[in-house]
């Protein structure tokens, strides 16, 4: 697992390093940040966190999704959208509880959330990262009571959302070229990349095919 540590260093360091190469009289106006979802952190109100970061491959959670109820297990797929397994953050945050993390002391970031609020933004999460994590009902666009019992948390387990583009605060943490700077959270990375590269266009469907 990544160690909230890690993140916390390399970040740094590649906030450093950019700056390094700006130049003196550069202003950086805007940060984006994307990732991938199903990865995030358990963490208090200081952003510390009892536990590492599991990737979405990792296959810790399988024997705890297959155990959830059989009402949850039935209306998964449908208010989630998702396959049930060990890759959602649900099955993930379940094991966590079973090897004995108190769940209702923290809150979930993913991890570009998590980024976002190192850098001094807002601690908010977003929605197409959330739709991954097995907590969201798609249907309403709130977290799932029923997910959210499972794991023995409240509605609030999930920080408030919004949609990827929108204002996160500024990078508060950070200062030289970065002073001042607005930050977002982006959403996922393929469909990121994708719009970045200019493959996204009104009236095409848009598959994001794995390791595509």
């Amino acid at each position: 697992g990544l160690d909230v540590s890690e993140l916390r260093a390399a970040l740094d360091a590649l906030v450093a390093a950019t700056a390094a190469v700006l130049p003196a009289d550069c202003r950086v106006g805007a940060i984006g940040i994307a990732g991938m979802g199903e990865t995030g952190f358990l963490v208090d109100d200081e952003l510390h966190a009892p536990a590492p970061a599991f990737a979405w491959f990792d296959p810790r959670g399988a024997e705890q999704a297959a155990s959830f109820s059989a009402e949850l297990r039935a209306q998964f797929a449908g208010r989630t959208g998702l396959p049930l397994g060990a890759q959602v953050s649900l099955a993930k945050l379940a094991y966590e509880r079973q090897r004995g993390v108190p769940l209702e002391r923290y809150r979930w970031l993913n991890v570009p959330e998590f980024a976002a609020a190192h850098l001094g933004a807002d601690v908010a999460g977003e929605y197409s990262l959330a739709s991954r994590t097995g907590l969201l009902d798609q249907n309403s666009g709130e977290p799932w009571p029923l997910a959210l019992a499972e794991i023995g948390v409240g509605a609030d387990f999930l920080p408030p959302l919004r949609w990827a583009g929108s204002a996160w605060g500024t990078a508060s943490a950070l200062n030289g070229p970065f002073a001042g700077a607005a930050v977002t959270v982006a959403g996922h990375d393929h469909l990121v990349a994708a719009e970045a590269v200019g493959s996204l266009h009104p009236g095409r469907y848009h598959v994001s095919m794995g390791t595509a």
